[in-house]
């Protein structure tokens, strides 16, 4: 395979770009720029270099639920395990629910209780009811719009 590999470059007269392996130190043609190792062996030993570093960083932290201090080497990591998280879900959930307010409705006028910021209507026939309203304006500005358009022609 590699003297098929020098002879094919040999035979292309683009200029070869030979890189060093950062593993073991030979030279070798990347297949894409970003390659860094030679060989499959070579990158196995530079991943498992890698992955030993990531270990030896471990942060000290202290969850904000329970107050234990716990080590991580996951620097968002916030919560020393899934049922501190579950409880924090849960908090932050009963915050963002809030107490119904108290609206009109704005299409018949009935008072009604709202969870929900954008809720305008009572009930679903009272949408209904003023979605084909507002299409019928939309409707007829729509027209009015051709007929002048039309007279002015």
């Amino acid at each position: 395979m590699r003297a098929s590999l020098s002879s094919d470059l040999k035979k292309s007269k683009e200029k070869v770009n030979i890189k060093a392996c950062v593993v073991c130190g030979k030279g070798f043609v990347p297949y894409r720029p970003q390659q860094k190792c030679c060989s499959d062996k070579c990158r196995r030993v530079l991943n498992q270099q890698y992955r030993e570093r990531m270990k030896s960083k471990v942060i000290v932290k202290t969850c904000p639920i329970c107050g234990k201090e716990f080590e991580t080497n996951n620097k968002r990591k916030r919560y020393c395990s899934t049922d501190c998280y579950d409880r924090a879900m849960e908090n932050r959930n009963v915050y963002q629910h809030k107490e119904p307010d108290e609206r009109v409705c704005v299409y018949c006028g009935r008072p009604f209780k709202s969870t929900h910021f954008m809720q305008r209507y009572c009930c679903k026939d009272c949408y209904e009811q003023a979605k084909r309203v507002r299409s019928r304006k939309m409707m007829n500005k729509v027209a009015k719009e051709i007929k002048d358009a039309d007279r002015v022609q």
